[in-house]
């Protein structure tokens, strides 16, 4: 058993791992869209970029969670180290679409060892304390994000697309060399026939049995699919329309990830508690229809004025759709079947961050409105496919307390 003082250290390792992972992955929001648009002249790759690290992190995160069952944790954690500072390494080196596409594969396919590194805390740690430990995860999800993009305009900024690049695939060998010399193997007793599944087919299936469930996954769905129509034209966006350079559109993600960290971490609880999930994810998806909608028609010169205030309150409005998503799906599931899932939901909703950037980027090359407007609909039918999913559920409930023995 490990001591107090080498569990903190690995946790940091774990830490660092997951927020190295995002750090990288945030590095290039500000500045891959505007170079792959430039590389190619058309903002239609930019979303098959994007969507290739989304669909190969779909693909390996159930994978490499069977792998480590059958391997252990540490080794799939080290070679998707490696393997990511590969990937950053080659996007440093791309001059050209093809190599750009294989580097972004790469990384998309390691990154998908978070579902790793949370399952060995899980190991490390007691019960009472794995809700804590696997806070320090999201922690990480939410630094990454908030420093990763102003970081990566500033690297491209005073020195090019290249060292981008090249400082991320630093900080992943750097994490290698830590968690080789820290991280201990955590399951002593390795499973050599777990299952190594690319997409758990028979899983979902079992999960949609329950229309409820299957309509909770869908307008979830929908709901990052409309979003990522917006996030992935917002930095082509900024640039054309107000002029914002990399270093600019760095510090505009770094304030909507301060500003989501910041609801999410004072007001959710207490929105939940005053106005119910049920409220919470109706209310997001037509506020979030009037908000992308704002965003695409400021006018130019009308970004700190504009711009900005409708981007924090976007962090307000979006914060708690997912969590209270969520919060139903729990109620909905099986206590014991819980797990498996929550992971299906999640790893269901990166199918709509493979989606949404295709689709946003195609539109945006007819005309810069067109995904803000077509986000803006998706989501107001999102809203009512939303209302009818909480009459039923309230109805399912009135049934059972009305059956015999289902409540008094």
């Amino acid at each position: 058993m490990s001591t107090p003082r080498s569990g903190r250290s690995m946790s940091l390792v774990l830490f660092l791992t997951v927020f190295i992972d995002l750090l990288g992955f945030g590095l290039v929001i500000p500045i891959l869209p505007n170079y792959i648009r430039d590389l190619m002249g058309s903002e239609v790759w930019v979303g098959f970029a994007i969507a290739l690290f989304s669909i190969m992190q779909f693909l390996s995160t159930p994978f490499l969670g069977g792998l480590s069952d059958r391997i252990g944790r540490r080794p799939v954690l080290l070679i998707t180290l490696v393997a990511n500072s590969l990937g950053y390494l080659l996007l440093g080196f791309s001059e050209g679409i093809v190599l750009l596409f294989i580097a972004r594969m790469i990384s998309g396919m390691a990154s998908g060892n978070i579902s790793v590194a949370q399952a060995y805390l899980i190991d490390v740690t007691p019960p009472e304390r794995r809700s804590g430990a696997l806070g320090l995860i999201g922690a990480a999800f939410g630094l990454g994000f908030i420093f990763g993009p102003p970081a990566g305009g500033l690297i491209m900024g005073y020195f090019g697309f290249a060292y981008v690049g090249w400082f991320a695939a630093c900080l992943c060998l750097l994490n290698f060399l830590l968690a080789y010399f820290i991280l201990k193997e955590s399951i002593p007793q390795k499973t050599p026939d777990a299952p190594l599944k690319l997409i758990p087919v028979s899983d979902y299936r079992e999960a949609f049995k329950d229309r409820l469930v299957l309509r909770i996954f869908l307008i979830n769905f929908l709901y990052v699919g409309a979003f990522f129509l917006f996030q992935v034209c917002s930095t082509l966006f900024w640039e054309e329309h107000f002029g914002l350079n990399e270093q600019q559109r760095g510090y505009a993600f770094a304030f909507l990830g301060i500003s989501t960290a910041v609801v999410q971490g004072l007001l959710i609880r207490r929105l939940s508690a005053r106005f119910g999930d049920e409220r919470l994810l109706i209310a997001g998806n037509i506020g979030m229809a009037v908000i992308l909608l704002g965003l695409g028609l400021v006018p130019p010169g009308l970004f700190l004025l504009l711009e900005l205030p409708l981007i924090a309150l976007m962090a307000i409005v979006n914060g708690p759709v997912g969590p209270s998503s969520l919060a139903l799906l729990s109620r909905e599931t099986d206590p014991r079947k819980q797990g498996k899932v929550v992971g299906l939901y999640q790893s269901f909703g990166s199918l709509a961050r493979v989606v949404g950037p295709i689709v946003g980027t195609s539109l945006y090359a007819t005309h810069y409105l067109i995904p803000f407007f077509t986000a803006s609909v998706l989501l107001l039918l999102n809203a009512r496919w939303a209302f009818g999913l909480v009459r039923d559920i309230k109805a399912r409930h009135a049934n059972e307390v009305g059956q015999p023995g289902g409540g008094t």
